[in-house]
């Protein structure tokens, strides 16, 4: 999914309902509810998701660059920037019908990020960005799997959902960990699952958002 940044300016009230998916007064529980029942609002809107994750990558120190359109220098669907001075490389994939070629996207951006713009590939982290997780049998797991057994490369994996939940906890987005990193033996984002069970919330509601649907 390539989210190109233009130039055109959000009219005023336009983006209203992004801040208040993100920043209002509901319980956890409430806010998940909201966030997922706007799914098609933000699908609709042509800047819905890229705004949306913008604003969560400012709320978790993690600052979004997207990239100027027809820039073939610059593949990735948005590029992080964190306080420790490393880099996030990452792909969008919302809905994830072609999440499957997010992980060689992925190493297609590393490449350019290496070569062309000489970036040390020890200060770059690659992400996938969904909505929800590729079911267990897709192939998707097994290629991020192959890819960090021969290239050594850990691509990680994260949902909207996921990273609005840090948010909302005031919990860090701690991408260098293997919490993210999640492959065919172990697709849960179980760290998010703990932050919810310690807040009263049963993880099962959101199947698919936070594992894969079987």
């Amino acid at each position: 999914m390539q989210i190109y940044k233009t130039r055109q300016e959000a009219l005023p009230g336009e983006s209203d309902y992004i801040n208040e998916l993100v920043d209002n007064d509901l319980s956890l529980e409430h806010k998940i509810d909201l966030l997922i029942s706007s799914y098609q609002k933000l699908k609709l809107d042509p800047t819905g998701f890229r705004n949306l994750i913008e604003m969560l990558g400012d709320r978790l120190s993690i600052k979004a660059r997207f990239p100027r359109k027809g820039d073939v220098n610059e593949r990735f669907d948005v590029l992080f920037t964190t306080e420790a001075g490393y880099k996030i490389v990452a792909e969008i994939e919302i809905p994830s019908t072609a999440i499957l070629d997010a992980p060689r996207n992925l190493l297609d951006d590393i490449a350019i990020m290496t070569n062309r713009h000489e970036n040390d590939i020890k200060e770059l982290e690659s992400l996938v960005i969904c909505w929800d997780l590729p079911n267990n049998r897709t192939d998707y797991w097994n290629v991020v799997q192959d890819i960090n057994n021969i290239l050594k490369i850990k691509i990680k994996t994260c949902t909207v959902l996921a990273l609005a939940i840090l948010v909302w906890t005031g919990e860090s987005f701690d991408i260098k960990s293997d919490k993210y990193y999640l492959s065919t033996s172990k697709n849960t984002l179980e760290d998010t699952v703990k932050i919810l069970a310690k807040n009263g919330i049963d993880a099962s509601k959101y199947s698919g958002l936070l594992y894969p649907i079987k």
